[in-house]
């Protein structure tokens, strides 16, 4: 990652796509590119992409979270994590860790699963709740756009209801929870919830 460290990668502002598409980079080499990147402290915007036939898993996104910490300009964040071999102790760390990007103001972040793949992501309800409630703890957040699709999500509970009213400035959000086996009563009480969020004006939950 020597490359990072060159004069004109330490002056970067703005890096939109870095697409890792099918690069099979493990979680060691997902831990080494954000800390290499990391070196670029002007960085305000952000894109990773790390689909395809890569395989993150929790380890590398326990690296990853250590590295995007030192970004302290950082505001407009990507992440694509989709098919990365990630469980509930990966999401909670990841929540976690971007709960400490103390500036971040807009945060899009796939982990949607495919079954077909060798690799699918496996979040859970546990899993959510922690990502929720690490997301709580990014002050200036004011758009979140979250893809959970297809990843045995059944309920809707008292944490991730909490953890979304606690984001305070949050003013636009997108939720996909495409191919979960939530319940009526639970997606009712999402969304009047929802709608009591003070500053939200623009919000999208989708189920199918």
């Amino acid at each position: 990652m020597n490359f990072f460290l060159s004069p004109k990668c330490l002056k970067i502002f703005f890096l939109n796509e870095l697409n890792q598409r099918g690069n099979t980079i493990c979680g060691q080499g997902a831990t080494d590119l954000c800390f290499g990147l990391s070196n670029s402290k002007n960085l305000k915007t952000l894109a990773l992409k790390f689909t395809g036939k890569n395989q993150i898993s929790d380890d590398g996104v326990y690296g990853m979270c250590s590295g995007l910490v030192q970004f302290e300009n950082l505001q407009k964040l990507t992440l694509d994590l989709r098919d990365n071999q990630i469980s509930v102790y990966g999401v909670q760390d990841l929540g976690y860790g971007l709960g400490n990007c103390q500036n971040l103001e807009i945060l899009t972040l796939n982990l949607a699963s495919n079954y077909n793949q060798k690799f699918s992501n496996r979040i859970g309800n546990s899993g959510v709740q922690g990502l929720i409630l690490g997301l709580s703890n990014i002050p200036k957040l004011k758009t979140l756009k979250l893809d959970l699709s297809q990843n045995e999500i059944n309920r809707i509970d008292k944490d991730f209801i909490t953890g979304l009213q606690n984001c305070i400035r949050l003013t636009n959000l997108e939720l996909q929870l495409k191919l979960n086996q939530i319940n009526v009563h639970d997606k009712k009480r999402l969304l009047t919830k929802t709608k009591t969020m003070t500053r939200l004006v623009k919000y999208n939950i989708k189920y199918a």
